[in-house]
Formats: structure tokens, sequence, C-alpha cells
């Protein structure tokens, strides 16, 4: 498996910029986790937080709208250092 991480630019932002605080973590377009938890250790075992588990055309569907809203979107590439 991998990671991909993307960014939104600046530029392709509407104004004002909704802003989006839920975690998405979506595996082969058939298993998807959906949550209010940040993906971190404490996050994850120590806040109080909810979330759902989706499979097949749901997860599906969460996929289609995920591509939708990341349509101008593009890899998040390193900086080199300033």
């Amino acid at each position: 498996g991998s990671v991909a991480l993307w960014t939104w630019p600046e530029a392709a932002r509407p104004d004002p910029a909704p802003a989006l605080h839920a975690k998405l973590v979506l595996a082969d377009r058939h298993t998807a986790l959906l949550g209010s938890a940040n993906l971190t250790g404490r996050g994850l075992t120590h806040n109080l937080e909810v979330g759902v588990l989706l499979r097949g055309r749901e997860a599906a569907r969460l996929a289609a709208h995920f591509d939708a809203l990341t349509g101008p979107c593009g890899p998040l590439r390193r900086r080199p250092p300033r």
C-alpha cells in the first residue's frame, strides 16, 4: 500500500474558503473511515471522537464525492529549504 497527501492550491479555493475538519481514510475505494479524530496517538486513543466505517457502495460513493472535491488539488511536494 501507499499513502498520498494532497494540497488544495490557494488560487483554486473559494473566497471565503470553507473549513473541512472531518478526517477520511480511504482504502482501495471499498473501505472508508470518516470521523472527527485527528490521526495522532492521542487523537485515536484519548479524545472522545466519533467515526463511521463504510464499506462497498457507500465507500465508493464517498470516494467519488472526495474526487469531485479534490479535482483542483495536486500531490503535496516537499519544498527545498529556504
